[in-house]
């Protein structure tokens, strides 16, 4: 299938755009990769653009939506994902945006699973979706047997709604064959008019795959000329913390309420811009209060000797309550 992706930059040719905010704080960093153990297959057989819906497990928000299930749908060449698949305009998940399909797809054997799995304690889960040996139809489609792989994985968090992509190995030599104009993304496509042609936003990674950007336009001759000019190293992650506030929780972009720097390396500090006393507590993803206390207006953490990974940090205050992710480097 040709890459759809260039198919909706083609739609900004005609649309009537809107600006869309970027709702996300990018970051990435570095993290051993594992592949999945005890998941489920979300498809048995050899798929070429598959129509997947996976439970998460748990209510997930994206771009305003607010849904259990995700969905890899048959126009989104295997790596661009949805809340809901019916929705006109829809937004878009970018997790890989190439072309992607089973290395097994012209013989019928099924050779690069997609599975999932939902873990943690309730309040702190993680919905895990892998790709594993994933093919690319530029290659397959020519009849021979597929050289360049790639595995990855993306990660859904519970309340805090951020999501990661996390990149595992690949076998990827021809990097200009498998991916169309020689380049790769991931990212968000807002309010894509399926029908109409209306195309409001698009906000991808660009540069160098060790310290990407964010490219946010409207334009199609900035997308299509913008993204990463390799394909990540084994054990990157590319994190997308989301300002949309946990479903259970209340706006709380007034209060002014922060964690920085993030990622840290070792001092955090928890500010809340007002001297009276705010709550907080520091989970690990088992769902474990690590450290907690009270803020009074700032407060720095030592948090030198923490195992390095990603941790929770929710601060409370009556019936106002916000939950942080955190980078430990």
């Amino acid at each position: 299938m040709k890459n759809f992706y260039l198919t909706l930059c083609a739609f900004l040719l005609s649309a009537g755009l809107s600006a869309q905010t970027f709702n996300y704080e990018f970051s990435s960093f570095s993290s051993d990769y594992e592949d999945l153990t005890d998941a489920t297959l979300a498809i048995d057989y050899s798929w070429d653009d598959p129509n997947i819906p996976i439970p998460i497990g748990f209510s997930f928000s994206f771009e305003g939506l607010v849904n259990d299930t995700i969905y890899i749908t048959d126009y989104s060449v295997g790596g661009m994902l949805v809340l809901e698949p019916t929705a006109d305009p829809i937004d878009f998940l970018i997790a890989y945006n190439s072309d992607l399909t089973d290395a097994g797809y012209e013989t019928g054997e099924y050779l690069s699973p997609i599975s999932y799995k939902t873990e943690g304690e309730p309040g702190f889960r993680i919905c895990k979706i892998e790709w594993k040996e994933a093919a690319f139809y530029n290659e397959v489609s020519t009849g021979q047997t597929p050289a360049n792989l790639v595995s990855f994985q993306l990660w859904l968090y519970e309340n805090t709604n951020d999501f990661e992509i996390h990149y595992g190995p690949h076998s990827i030599k021809d990097f200009e064959l498998v991916h169309d104009d020689g380049w790769l993304t991931n990212g968000i496509i807002q309010d894509i008019g399926l029908f109409d042609g209306n195309f409001a936003m698009g906000h991808v990674t660009t540069g160098d795959p060790s310290n990407p950007t964010i490219t946010s336009s409207a334009e199609e001759i900035i997308l299509v000329t913008s993204g990463l000019y390799n394909n990540p190293s084994n054990g990157t992650v590319y994190r997308f913390g989301s300002s949309f506030v946990g479903v259970e929780d209340e706006p709380q972009a007034e209060l002014g309420w922060s964690a920085f720097p993030n990622p840290t390396d070792g001092l955090l500090t928890l500010y809340t811009g007002n001297p009276e006393a705010v709550q907080f507590d520091v989970y690990d993803l088992a769902g474990r209060i690590v450290n907690s206390g009270t803020i009074f207006n700032t407060e720095v953490l030592d948090i030198q000797a923490f195992e390095s990974g990603i941790y929770l940090v929710r601060m409370t205050q009556g019936n106002e309550v916000r939950t942080v992710q955190i980078v430990k480097q």
